[in-house]
């Protein structure tokens, strides 16, 4: 009888995948025109909540990358990336926050801006994606 013979994949980790769609965002020309009308607090991921801040494996390719930009409850505009679907394997569909940006800007420009900025992130994000399906299950 022939050894089946498993081929090991190179899977992303949470923080491998988002800081490599993070800075293909931050290179594309747009990202500085947005900053310019949107000027940053601050970038942050959302590891905190997790115990292995950023190391869990991403096997599963059925995911978005999405983002939503809203007026904070006390100043500013944050813009939140979510992982949404079954990134960490068979695990059920969910909405994994993983990014914050955010500006205390808050007029009609800074909100665009933000917008284009998780646009930019979610762009690239899906295109990770689609580029490197050999790293997924």
């Amino acid at each position: 009888m022939a050894k089946e013979i498993k081929e090991e994949r190179n899977y992303y980790t949470l923080g491998e995948f988002l800081y490599a769609v993070i800075a293909k965002a931050k290179a594309d020309p747009r990202w500085a025109a947005a900053e310019k009308s949107a000027v940053l607090d601050y970038m942050s991921d959302s590891f905190w909540h997790l115990v292995d801040r950023g190391k869990t494996l991403i096997k599963s390719c059925e995911f978005d990358v999405l983002s939503n930009t809203a007026f904070g409850t006390s100043e500013g505009i944050y813009t939140d990336i979510s992982l949404f679907g079954r990134p960490f394997s068979d695990e059920k569909s969910e909405n994994a926050h993983v990014y914050t940006l955010k500006t205390l800007e808050t007029n009609q420009d800074a909100y665009l801006a933000m917008c284009e900025l998780g646009g930019l992130i979610s762009w690239y994000g899906m295109e990770e994606i689609n580029k490197n399906l050999d790293r997924f299950d």
